[in-house]
C-alpha cells in the first residue's frame, strides 16, 4: 500500500523554478502499457459513466504525465491520459499495479499574501476528495512541447482558484517533489508563492482560511492528522511554508502521535518503485 505522502525532494529554501528545467524529461512509455487483466475495460466503463451527462469532460491520449522516477537529480515522466487517471481515482476495481503506479504530474502551491499570512482552501465542487481541506491551489499539468507544463499549470490555478493574476506574483520558488496516495495519486511539484495581494483582493467565493506562519504546523496536524478532513497534497504543500526544522518536527508529530498516525516517508522513486 502507498504511503500517505512520499517525499522525493524537499529543499531547505524555495529554489528558482529553473531548477526543474534540466531535470524533467519524458519517456516514450505510457501508463497504459503496464496495465493488467481487465484494467483497460474498467477504464472504459468508468469513463462512460463519468461522461454521461458531462459532455465537457474529455480525455486525449498522452495529454498528461505520470511520474515514474524522482530524486534530487531528476524527475522522469511517462505519458498518461485523464480517463486512465479518473479510473484510478474513482474506482477500487483496478489491478494493484494501477494504484501503485499512478502519480499524475501536477502542481500545488502555498501562497503568502502581502500581509505575511498564508492561504488554505477547501476543495469545493471537486470530482474527488470533495470538501477536503487543501493548500492554496493545486491542479494537474498538461503536456506541452512533450513535457508537463508546470509553470502554466501554476499560473492557471492561481487565477482560477484565488483570482491572482500573474502580474501580482512577486516570488515563486520550488520547495518539494512528492507523491500522495489515495485519493489524489499525485506526482506533484510543490511551490511557495509570494503575491502582492491582501485577503480582500482574492476572488474566491469558496471557503478559505488565513494562517500566520506560526499557525500552520498545528493547523496541518489538526486537520490532516487528527480530523482527517484535509488531503495529503494539501498538507504537504501547506507544510512547504515551514522551515526545515519545523517541517521535520511536524512530520514526526503526524507519524508518531497516537491520534494521527499518518504514513509519511522520505526516499526516491526509480522506475515506479519507491525505496
Amino acid at each position: 500500500m502507498r504511503a500517505d505522502i512520499e517525499i522525493f525532494v524537499r529543499h531547505q529554501e524555495p529554489v528558482d523554478p529553473e531548477w526543474l528545467d534540466g531535470r524533467v524529461r519524458m519517456t516514450d512509455e505510457d501508463f497504459r502499457d503496464n496495465l493488467k487483466g481487465q484494467d483497460p475495460e474498467k477504464i472504459q466503463k468508468n469513463w462512460e459513466s463519468r461522461t454521461t451527462g458531462n459532455p465537457d469532460l474529455f480525455s486525449d491520449p498522452k495529454a498528461r504525465g505520470n511520474m515514474v522516477t524522482a530524486s534530487p537529480s531528476g524527475v522522469i515522466f511517462q505519458f498518461t491520459d485523464y480517463a486512465a487517471y479518473s479510473a484510478v481515482v474513482h474506482t477500487a476495481a483496478m489491478s494493484a499495479n494501477a494504484y501503485r503506479d499512478m502519480r499524475i504530474a501536477s502542481i500545488g502551491a502555498v501562497v503568502q499574501l502581502s500581509t505575511g499570512k498564508y492561504v488554505a482552501t477547501k476543495r469545493e465542487g471537486a470530482t474527488h476528495a470533495n470538501n477536503m481541506g487543501s493548500a492554496s491551489c493545486a491542479g494537474v499539468a498538461d503536456i506541452k512541447e512533450g513535457k508537463p507544463d508546470f509553470e502554466a499549470a501554476l499560473y492557471k490555478r492561481l487565477e482560477e482558484v484565488l483570482g491572482i493574476k500573474r502580474e501580482r506574483v512577486e516570488e515563486v520558488g520550488i520547495v518539494s517533489v512528492h507523491s500522495a496516495g489515495r485519493p489524489d495519486f499525485s506526482g506533484m511539484i510543490g511551490y511557495h508563492v509570494k503575491v502582492d495581494a491582501k485577503a480582500a483582493d482574492l476572488k474566491r467565493n469558496g471557503a478559505k482560511k488565513l494562517l500566520r506562519p506560526d499557525e500552520i504546523s498545528e493547523f496541518v496536524i489538526e486537520h490532516f492528522g487528527v480530523n482527517k478532513d484535509m488531503n495529503a497534497d494539501g498538507a504537504m504543500c501547506l507544510m512547504n511554508a515551514l522551515g526545515t526544522e519545523e517541517f521535520e518536527e511536524t512530520v514526526l508529530s503526524l507519524k508518531a502521535r497516537s491520534n494521527t498516525k499518518r504514513d509519511i516517508v522520505h526516499g526516491r522513486l526509480y522506475d515506479g518503485d519507491f525505496s
